[in-house]
């Protein structure tokens, strides 16, 4: 393990310019998502809501499945070596075969279930196939240029996907268009015109037969693509089982709250990207402590205003229809911050080489929060559902943790946030955004 150049690491140029970078860059991304949240919340309704981010998640999962892990190999090949014409090869390759297949089963599988479900109508059922097939063309794309930290790419990308994705959905409002394919369409869109930013001059030509190398890449790394599927079903995995106790309205009530406690997010998912290439570089365990806590101590902080002003925040936001989503708030944001640490703990693990950290730790969360839900949601609806998080996420975390200890020694009250070169570190990073922001 190496620790003799960890300050450095953390303190350094270019750590804090990387984090402010990857800090803007997600910034840029929810906040477009949470303001797109709001409009297509607004131009739907809860009913419409409900139904919507049902579709949208069932596009996002099986984008984040037909990866199988490849995007997370070319990071971090691209760290370590640059791009290489056989990563070239091994992505393009990735990206037709996960197309071709999420089609082919999109088209029998909408045979079978549209005639049978009267509330999903074809055309926004072919919208969430296209966001499936979007979405893995946009990780499979930005793979190599975020794995060698080239994150103003990836804020350019992001930009323009949250740029594109509000624009169309303002333009629906302006039109009074109340069209949910559209608006996963308009999603779509923006994922695909990202791409305009991969530096593809600068990526070498594909190697020629690269099909045994493409086995073995999808041999070693698909419990990786199954760790980020898991993470994903995370997220949104109570929303998917309390449609069986809740009315669709329910569900868009629940799915207006969690933007407002994924806003604890922001930080540490702007550090989950620049820890996993670093640590693949060079691991620290004292890098990845220092991470941690910055993280946790802002995610407590603004989880703790966000707990207290719920109320006044939803009703201003979304309007009185939505009202009732500021219930279980208080519960998701102890949810957000206690997933925080299970974030970047699993991205250093996932940087040593342990593929699979995110898919077992993940997977344990996701029957511990099923048992709850079971429990709770019949009786406490969207609340119950709330606190089922809590319970899901505080499993996964505590066994990754567990992992992280064995591993790398390192000790858990050097977690703890509050620490004075904390606030440097933090005070780095903003002032090389600021910087970069005048340049």
């Amino acid at each position: 393990m190496t620790t003799d150049s960890a300050p450095e690491s953390v303190r350094g140029s270019r750590f804090a310019r990387d984090a402010s970078i990857a800090f803007a860059t997600v910034l840029v991304a929810q906040g477009t998502g949470a303001f797109g949240g709001v409009l297509n919340a607004r131009l739907l309704g809860p009913e419409g809501k409900g139904l919507y981010t049902i579709m949208f998640l069932a596009g996002i999962l099986l984008g984040a499945m037909a990866t199988l892990g490849t995007d997370l190999w070319a990071s971090k090949e691209s760290a370590q070596h640059g791009y290489q014409g056989l990563m070239v090869a091994v992505l393009r390759g990735q990206a037709v075969l996960a197309a071709a297949v999420l089609i082919v089963c999109g088209v029998v599988v909408g045979m079978i279930l549209i005639p049978t479900l009267s509330s999903v109508d074809g055309w926004s059922f072919a919208a969430a196939v296209a966001l499936a097939v979007s979405s893995v063309w946009f990780v499979l794309g930005h793979a190599p240029a975020r794995g060698r930290r080239d994150l103003s790419r990836w804020f350019g990308a992001n930009a323009i996907s949250g740029g594109v994705y509000l624009v169309s959905v303002g333009f629906l409002i302006v039109i009074d268009r109340r069209s949910i394919a559209l608006v996963l369409l308009a999603a779509v869109a923006g994922r695909l015109l990202s791409l305009v930013t991969v530096p593809w001059k600068l990526l070498p030509h594909p190697t020629r037969r690269p099909h045994a190398s493409w086995l073995l890449v999808v041999r070693r790394h698909w419990t990786a693509s199954l760790g980020t599927l898991v993470e994903v079903a995370a997220y949104r995995f109570d929303l998917l089982l309390i449609a069986w106790f809740v009315t669709v309205e329910e569900i868009g009530l629940y799915a207006a709250a969690l933007p407002l406690a994924e806003l604890l997010w922001l930080v540490p998912n702007a550090l989950s990207q620049v820890l996993l290439p670093a640590t693949a570089a060079n691991p620290s365990a004292e890098v990845t402590a220092r991470t941690v806590r910055v993280a946790l101590g802002s995610a407590i902080a603004v989880g703790t205003v966000v707990a207290v002003f719920a109320k006044p925040i939803v009703r201003f936001v979304f309007g009185a229809s939505y009202e009732q989503a500021a219930d279980p708030v208080p519960f998701l944001v102890l949810a957000s911050v206690i997933l925080s640490v299970w974030k970047l703990i699993s991205s250093d693990l996932l940087a040593r080489g342990m593929s699979g950290i995110r898919a077992s730790t993940g997977l344990l969360g996701v029957v511990a929060m099923l048992i709850a839900l079971v429990l709770l949601a019949p009786t406490y609806g969207i609340v119950g559902a709330a606190f089922a998080s809590v319970i899901g996420y505080s499993t996964s975390t505590t066994a990754v943790l567990i992992r992280w200890r064995a591993v790398t020694g390192g000790r858990l009250r050097d977690l703890v946030p509050g620490r004075r070169d904390d606030f440097d570190t933090l005070r780095l990073a903003f002032e090389s955004l600021r910087s970069q922001a005048r340049s």
